[in-house]
């Protein structure tokens, strides 16, 4: 479990709060679920729109088809992700959730919901993946700023284009230096943290991208060092965790009937969880025929060897946690009032430098995934 700060330590302004913040642990570990994206038949649809809202329903169906169903996978697994990670006095079921947009369009929960749960999330699709971030604030702890970006690696993308109008100056001579045969690697290692800083503050693009930098040279150095293990305890890398589209139809098949007791969710066999009376109640389960790709498969197989993540629920076969080799990448950027303003109003310290942490790993060879969070 990690160390948890006090809500008024994490509220204090003071210069020597903010020093100690930055050294500290995270108050609540970082899970991010990794859901592969496939197409889905009408019977599925149907269970998975249960869940939503009314205007949610009416976004999803304004999709072109080829869209609809993920955006329709994207809404849904939002919700039960939530619901896996609310406290057994409190369980919010999926279709309970409410959401509030920023004005880029951000999505986050309501302020009513907020300080029932304490949950802060971000969500990034990518390809065949859909990945969502969750981290919880202690008691009346004030918002973290959290963003997630997944990215896959496109040949068709003309990089050199994109770097001149995006990338900081210190980012171009760094991958400008590689091999050509690595530069495209390095710039969507560079994407997915960018994507997930601007989108962790709540301004999208509107954002300059190229007032703040990553020097991942710098990170592997530092992480190959002899100082390896006392620069890394002072930050806790991201777990990440498999879902599968069989149980989340499952689940929505256990909802309409069933009301939860108060011990909460177990984890089942045919599902991402049942509801749990005295005695379990086993989800009936909606069997289909799920077409993943090879690569996708490959990946799900990594995760269901890799060693079962815990959240303080029962641990399920279909929620393994996969380890992946996460680099901490420090962040630096060019001091300027508006700057300033924009990462206070995303809720971080004054010093970008002194209060966020942001994380790089390769989920395999096409996928790369980034994660920022300021305290």
């Amino acid at each position: 479990m990690p160390n948890e700060l006090s809500s008024n330590a994490l509220s204090s302004c003071g210069a020597q709060a903010r020093e100690r913040l930055a050294n500290e642990p995270l108050v609540s570990e970082m899970h991010l679920y990794l859901l592969p994206l496939a197409p889905i038949n009408s019977s599925q649809r149907a269970l998975l729109l249960k869940c939503l809202s009314d205007d949610e329903q009416a976004k999803v169906g304004r999709y072109q088809p080829k869209s609809r169903n993920n955006a329709l996978i994207v809404r849904a697994a939002l919700r039960h992700v939530l619901s896996l990670h609310t406290p057994s006095h409190g369980r919010l079921l999926p279709d309970e959730w409410q959401f509030e947009y920023g004005k880029q369009g951000k999505p986050e929960l309501t302020a009513a919901q907020y300080a029932q749960t304490g949950i802060n999330f971000n969500l990034s699709h990518s390809g065949d993946w859909l990945l969502i971030g969750v981290l919880q604030a202690p008691a009346h702890g004030k918002r973290y700023a959290l963003g997630v970006d997944i990215e896959r690696r496109r040949d068709s993308t003309n990089i050199h284009t994109i770097l001149k109008r995006y990338f900081a100056e210190a980012e171009i001579t760094d991958l400008l230096a590689l091999d050509a045969s690595k530069q495209r690697h390095r710039f969507f290692d560079l994407w997915a943290l960018k994507e997930s800083y601007i989108k962790a503050c709540g301004k999208g693009l509107a954002m300059k991208l190229t007032r703040f930098s990553f020097d991942i040279n710098a990170a592997r150095q530092r992480q190959n060092s002899d100082n390896t293990a006392s620069t890394n305890s002072n930050s806790q890398e991201p777990k990440i965790h498999r879902l599968s589209l069989d149980g989340l139809f499952s689940f929505s098949s256990a909802e309409s009937g069933v009301n939860p007791g108060p011990s909460g969710f177990n984890s089942a066999e045919s599902g991402v969880m049942s509801v749990n009376f005295p005695e379990p109640v086993t989800p009936e389960s909606v069997t289909a025929d799920i077409d993943y790709s090879p690569a996708q498969q490959a990946v799900m197989t990594r995760i269901n060897q890799a060693q079962s993540g815990h959240y303080g629920l029962a641990e399920s076969p279909l929620t393994k946690g996969l380890q992946l080799d996460w680099l901490s990448v420090p962040l630096q950027h060019s001091q300027d009032q508006e700057l300033e303003q924009e990462l206070e109003q995303a809720g971080s310290s004054e010093k970008a430098d002194n209060s966020w942490h942001s994380y790089l790993a390769q989920l395999d060879e096409q996928y790369r995934i980034g994660v920022s969070v300021s305290l």
